[in-house]
């Protein structure tokens, strides 16, 4: 009788709308349903307690897992009341009934389903249902071409690449900036749980407020698990925005407050960006789906065929690879993570990548992907069909001044560019220079570049950089001021192409000797054989000795590289309608006969990457993908992964110019009447790879173009160019 009258007298068996209150947006309502829980909660601590006390003196044992569940309920912390409540919940819906007090179970069950309820109040302010879009592909015409996006991997109509493409990157960049944001919002809940949800629920003396700092809580981690591809997400997002902004927080809770409506608030413009994007994306993609692409965030040494090797270098080796998904060729960079880690190497691979993923310019090789695995780490670049600028040299022995102007002026391009971006390289030499498809230079290999100054800004000075004092690069072309390990700039860079391009006109470096302390000391001594005038232009003249001063405050450049561009060896030099010196003749877009001597019928997948194949393909790698510089993490990391860092990324924005680029070619020969273009060249026949995609993507056709009438006589050069493998590309 006493169990009764406790539970009657304390109305423990009323039950509190907690589902019909919550419609109402006012917030006196709102903290009435709050004040009424807590009310609850208090009678509940200390009359359930007595009830089982009042059975055990009556002999009524038993039940005993009920008894363990609510001591565990009383004694967990504000984070924990919902697990344990439903814990109990389940606990009294399976136990026989029959020797336990029905009013104290009645009494538990009504006071757990209005905690549940609140907890589902918590994480959702609004109670709708809305209808998810559905995917509408678009109308098409069997006729019609279609092209794989590179970033979202999915046939897209020709005719919409550009749009698809635009909106495509944008949804994109704004999932990448969404990401950011769930980890923001992840550390404001971390911080709140350490500050208030850590204690005893029962002992705390002001439960309404800890109840409106749960709640806040619990809206916050369902903002972040709100997934942003649904349009729905709005209601959820916009109402828990309105909510918080209703709140009248304590001193402590305002600022966290603060923080979570900026941080939702973001996730919602960017949320609307995504929505905005889908809708192109439906229409142009031949599947109509919405989705952004998150596995372009996974990118995996399992996603590529491994089809030969193409160079191996001290450090590397370069693979030509084929991405199974699109079917697109990539040169791929393998470096063994061991080693890097041993050898001290790991701080300028990741400098690497990061100079790399930050930029974008045509005389620069285009980096798309970098991922971390057991034994390796990869990077992965646009294929450069034609060889690098080596082999050139070794199979002609020299170029004229007009060959030299031309791959001069590319490599100064490259230059300027670096500059604006504050990198030095401090590797300029041949084997660094590789060769388009279209005959073009692009810069590679940033192992040893120095990256000085942040952002992106022109350079007026040498000391607006800061400098380096280290000795690396390759000696015929290393400044002085770099062996005597004196600070240096970018005019260290400007020392290098000086002496490229005496030996594009003289057929070896300008510093020629066998050992390497020889060469430093005849750099040292600024002696070389100059170029005997007659033979050679005195403006050409003039500028290798501008560009070879040992005092880097007097070589031309140091100021600022128009100084170079300005010379007046480049005087009436129209560089848009000058031909390169040299198109590669290519039999198909995986050519690598310029890379290797012949393609190697053994070569076989070594057994590290094999390895790296099976974990990839096993092991579910949750990423934080970068987009342009910002990389991501990797859950499988080994403790060797400190020393290398934070590694995998993705450029999107390579990927976008790839869609720009392949588009260009099908359109241009649906417009032509011609089946096979005119390509210009100046000494060479050539092959130009022309990538024709129709369908399903799978198939390639490559237009050969007519040989040029003048300058013919070097048409046979291209097979002897192929035989003058340098064997250390990329």
């Amino acid at each position: 009788m006493e169990v009764t009258k406790l539970i009657h007298e304390n109305n423990l068996l009323e039950d509190i709308d907690v589902i019909g209150l919550s419609r109402e947006s006012d917030f006196m309502i709102y903290r009435k349903i709050l004040e009424s829980v807590s009310e609850r909660a208090n009678i509940l601590i200390d009359v359930l307690p007595k009830c089982f006390q009042l059975l055990d003196n009556d002999k009524i044992i038993g039940h005993q897992s009920i008894r363990d569940g609510l001591n565990s309920l009383l004694r967990c912390k504000w984070k924990d009341i919902e697990k344990h409540s439903k814990e109990l919940y389940n606990l009294i819906e399976s136990e026989n009934r029959n020797s336990l007090n029905i009013l104290i179970i009645e009494a538990l069950k009504v006071f757990l389903k209005i905690v549940l309820e609140l907890f589902d109040y918590f994480r959702s302010p609004i109670h709708h249902h809305y209808e998810q879009r559905k995917s509408v592909a678009p109308q098409i015409n069997d006729e019609e071409d279609t092209i794989i996006c590179r970033i979202c991997e999915e046939n897209v109509l020709l005719s919409s690449i550009e749009e698809h493409t635009n909106y495509c990157l944008i949804a994109f960049k704004n999932k990448y900036l969404i990401e950011m944001i769930q980890e923001s919002l992840q550390n404001l809940n971390s911080d709140i749980e350490a500050k208030f949800l850590n204690t005893n629920w029962c002992q705390c003396q002001n439960k309404i407020d800890s109840l409106m700092i749960l709640q806040v809580y619990n809206q916050i981690e369902a903002a972040y698990k709100s997934d942003p591809s649904v349009y729905e997400t709005r209601y959820l997002l916009e109402s828990i925005m309105n909510h918080f902004k209703s709140i009248t927080p304590s001193v402590e809770l305002s600022e966290l407050l603060i923080q979570a409506i900026d941080n939702i608030s973001k996730k919602f413009e960017y949320c609307y960006k995504i929505w905005d994007a889908s809708e192109v994306l439906m229409k142009t993609r031949i599947s109509g789906s919405p989705c952004v692409n998150t596995q372009l965030m996974q990118v995996c040494i399992s996603d590529f065929e491994i089809i030969n090797q193409i160079s191996r270098g001290a450090y590397a080796v370069v693979y030509l690879v084929q991405k199974k998904q699109t079917h697109h060729y990539y040169a791929m960079k393998v470096l063994p993570k061991m080693a890097a880690v041993e050898k001290n190497t790991a701080s300028r691979i990741a400098l690497e990548r990061d100079i790399l993923c930050s930029l974008i310019d045509n005389n620069i090789v285009r980096f798309f992907y970098s991922f971390i695995a057991k034994n390796n780490l990869y990077f992965v670049m646009e294929y450069l069909p034609g060889g690098n600028l080596r082999s050139v040299l070794n199979t002609l022995g020299s170029l004229d001044e007009c060959s030299a102007k031309i791959y001069t002026y590319e490599i100064l391009s490259a230059l300027k560019f670096l500059r604006n971006c504050g990198v030095i390289h401090r590797d300029i030499k041949p084997d660094n220079m590789l060769i388009d498809y279209k005959g073009h230079l692009k810069l590679i290999d940033f192992g040893l570049s120095y990256l000085g100054v942040s952002g992106r800004h022109e350079m007026d000075s040498e000391e607006k950089i800061i400098s380096s004092t280290s000795l690396v690069g390759t000696p015929h072309y290393t400044s002085p001021e770099m062996i005597d390990r004196k600070p240096h700039s970018f005019s260290a860079d400007y020392w290098s192409l000086g002496c490229m391009l005496y030996e594009f006109l003289m057929g070896r470096p300008p510093f020629n000797c066998d050992k390497k302390h020889e060469i430093f000391n005849e750099i040292q001594k600024g002696s070389y054989t100059p170029l005997k005038k007659g033979e050679y232009s005195e403006e050409v003249i003039d500028l290798i000795e501008k560009l070879l001063k040992k005092n880097p405050g007097e070589r031309i450049g140091s100021n600022s590289i128009d100084e170079i561009l300005c010379h007046p060896w480049f005087d009436n030099f129209d560089y848009e309608n000058t031909p390169p010196p040299f198109i590669p003749e290519l039999s198909s877009e995986h050519d690598t006969s310029y890379h290797t001597q012949e393609n190697s019928q053994n070569f076989t997948i070594p057994d590290p990457i094999k390895e790296d194949i099976a974990d990839s393909r096993q092991l579910l790698i949750q990423k934080k993908p970068s987009f342009s510089s910002v990389s991501s993490t990797n859950d499988d990391k080994s403790h060797d992964d400190d020393e290398i860092g934070v590694f995998p990324s993705v450029q999107v924005g390579n990927l976008a110019n790839e869609n720009f680029k392949n588009a260009k070619f099908p359109r241009k020969r649906a417009l032509s009447s011609v089946d096979e273009p005119k390509i210009k060249s100046n000494s060479f026949s050539s092959k130009i790879p022309i990538e024709y995609i129709k369908g399903t993507n799978k198939g390639f056709k490559y237009l050969e173009s007519i040989n040029s009438s003048k300058n013919s006589c070097l048409a046979e050069t291209n097979s002897r160019i192929r035989k003058s493998f340098a064997g250390n590309n990329y």
